[in-house]
């Protein structure tokens, strides 16, 4: 469409119609259809968590948290950052027991807050909407007066109200680093081509 986007503009061959699932394959809970996507309705469906798990570390710069590795895991990411070291060996090995531990252990030094945001997984919420929220310390009246459309503020607020809450017990999992912003200094002498 457009040159762009791709998009299916006919089929050919076999007119079998295919049934839209009703249970979740992981845990055989009900989907639901939120906006455009199916989705498990049960919080503590093993895929959701790993995928949650996976998403978070990834965004943070830690390699080894696939899928895999993740449905080893049996706690929230907010709970696997605090995991000692010992723990990390007994469900995943020592090798790769010290590697994550040591890459979450980073972590703790504070991380960039949209960095944060987005690895968190909230709706509306990608890597380019993260760069331009508010301090999260200001939450939730930043975000209501922020410039945000109406419907990702929504998003944000729920998320903030329930999700915040219940998964990450309304704590924020890692410290967030304050990020000084660069001064402009008036460069003399230098000439640029463009």
């Amino acid at each position: 469409a457009g040159e762009i986007i791709p998009r299916i503009m006919s089929s050919e061959g076999g007119d079998k119609e295919i049934d839209i699932p009703c249970d979740c394959p992981s845990c055989g809970s009900d989907l639901e259809f939120d906006d455009t996507y199916l989705v498990c309705v049960n919080d503590e469906c093993p895929a959701k968590r790993a995928k949650l798990i996976s998403h978070f570390f990834s965004a943070l710069g830690v390699k080894g948290f696939g899928i895999k590795t993740s449905e080893k895991f049996d706690f929230s990411p907010a709970e696997i950052v605090k995991l000692p070291y010992e723990t990390y060996c007994s469900i995943i090995g020592s090798t790769v027991g010290k590697k994550l531990f040591d890459q979450v252990s980073s972590l703790q030094s504070g991380v960039a807050q949209e960095d944060l945001l987005y690895a968190m997984c909230i709706p509306s919420v990608g890597k380019n909407t993260a760069k331009n929220l508010p301090p999260v310390a200001e939450w939730p009246q930043a975000i209501t007066d922020s410039m945000l459309g109406e419907a990702t503020k929504a998003k944000i607020l729920l998320w903030y109200s329930t999700v915040f809450e219940d998964l990450w017990s309304g704590k924020w999992p890692l410290p967030i680093k304050q990020i000084t912003k660069a001064t402009i200094t008036k460069a003399t002498g230098i000439k640029v081509c463009v």
